[in-house]
């Protein structure tokens, strides 16, 4: 285990993956001398499970609960394991799908002998998401909400963008002096580095509301279309940009657009990735002298 503060320790799964990157962050929180309070067991491995039972046992001490801030498998599955072993009960959002003993709600106050946590409900990356804020500490166990490096996947339907977006605005009015924050993971942001995130984040939160709303209101076909699933994460970018540079361009080519009559059709078939021929003969503007796009010829 990974020591991060006097209360507070980490142990990754090992389930690294380009999702994941070096795995899932499990944290041990000290809240009394002899109580602990895991969060996010992470998925189903005997490891990761004796890695918490290792750290009871060192400090002589049980588990009070186990926090769940999402229903991801790879957050959420350990849960039950762990349970099983220690006996302890597991809390997590109301709206969480997985077996879970207590439904925790929006600003609920988890207090015990020598420390408190207080619930934050925190949808976007996913419906059941929960934030946790130890307060002694002033850090933030924020799931895959906020993670240590690269970006956060938020994917229909279980995601929304906009929901996202609304979190991350209460996350920083609420929390804006955090001194650190535990995600889900990567490494942890002091806070130095959450300043610094802060700051890029409110100038580039314009870009990515235009972006999505271009991108939701967008009629034509784009490169994931008839993918059989919904856009989202690594989909919903590689579509928008797609689009973008479709119309940029006349016609979604480096040629100037050419008479509407003189265009072919090509249909997708719904539900397939296939795109069927031309039906009518056109002629082949790959080849084509180049004048022939010159509006002014």
């Amino acid at each position: 285990m990974v020591t991060l503060s006097p209360r507070v320790g980490r142990l990754r799964a090992n389930n690294p993956s380009p999702m994941t990157l070096d795995g899932t962050n499990g944290y041990v929180v000290q809240v009394a001398p002899r109580t602990l309070v895991a969060i996010d067991p992470g998925p189903v491995d005997d490891a990761q499970r004796d890695a918490f039972l290792t750290a009871a046992r060192e400090r002589d001490a049980t588990y009070a609960a186990i926090l769940v801030t999402h229903g991801h498998p790879d957050h959420a599955p350990g849960a039950a394991p762990l349970a099983a072993a220690t006996g302890a009960p597991v809390w997590a959002h109301a709206a969480a799908r997985f077996p879970h003993d207590r439904a925790l709600g929006d600003g609920e106050l988890l207090a015990f002998e020598d420390a408190a946590l207080t619930v934050v409900d925190a949808p976007g990356h996913a419906r059941d998401h929960l934030v946790f804020h130890l307060e002694d500490e002033g850090a933030l166990f924020t799931g895959d909400v906020v993670i240590g490096t690269g970006t956060v996947v938020v994917a229909p339907p279980g995601g929304d963008m906009r929901d996202y977006q609304r979190t991350l605005r209460m996350l920083r009015e609420r929390y804006g002096d955090a001194r650190a924050l535990y995600g889900g993971h990567g490494p942890t942001s002091t806070s130095r580095t959450v300043k610094r995130a802060s700051g890029r984040s409110s100038a580039r939160w314009p870009t990515v509301r235009r972006r999505y709303r271009r991108w939701s209101h967008a009629s034509t076909p784009t490169s994931t279309a008839g993918c059989g699933r919904p856009p989202g994460g690594r989909s919903w970018r590689i579509s928008w940009r797609s689009s973008a540079k479709a119309s940029s361009r006349p016609n979604g080519s480096s040629a100037r657009r050419r008479p509407r009559s003189e265009r072919s059709s090509i249909p997708i078939s719904p539900g397939s990735t296939a795109i069927s021929a031309p039906t009518s003969s056109a002629p082949n503007w790959a080849t084509a002298p180049r004048k022939r796009w010159n509006a002014t010829s």
